[in-house]
């Protein structure tokens, strides 16, 4: 089991939930509920319920969790917090198996994309491209006269 790749996984799947998870949860059904499945938000539930001690236990993975839940789109918060998850993994690889198990478990996003011409293409919640040639404006972007 390779555990990098199990860290990114958890930060793709908790990453955004963190500042409900931190929250003690209460928010997380009523946010996660508007773009997750309720069997998403259980397993968010459960991925936490066992990395939480862990995590409490180690003051870097404490630390690097509360940067996360602050700023859940910062790359530098998601990549300590990356590295510190990974460690956790490491030292205990029936944890890493049970939380294999769980991301396993869990619905899948998928994306198909066809492009044809000298056009682009952009997957995902808030991915912009223009093709040739174009201009592409997303994210805040307002204009004015």
């Amino acid at each position: 089991m390779d555990t990098k790749l199990l860290a990114d996984a958890l930060i793709t799947f908790l990453g955004p939930a963190m500042p409900y998870l931190m929250s003690g949860g209460k928010e997380l059904v009523e946010e996660a509920g508007k773009t997750m499945s309720e069997e998403a938000v259980g397993i968010l539930k459960q991925l936490w319920s066992k990395l939480r001690p862990k995590v409490e236990a180690r003051p870097a993975a404490a630390e690097a969790v509360q940067d996360a839940a602050k700023a859940p789109e910062d790359a530098d918060a998601q990549a300590a917090l990356r590295l510190q998850l990974r460690k956790i993994l490491e030292a205990d690889s029936s944890l890493a198996a049970e939380v294999a198990k769980l991301l396993e478990a869990a619905p899948k996003t998928s994306y198909h994309l066809e492009v044809h011409g000298s056009g682009a293409g952009a997957q995902g919640q808030g991915n912009v491209a223009a093709g040739e040639g174009g201009i592409a404006a997303g994210r805040d972007v307002r204009t004015s006269k």
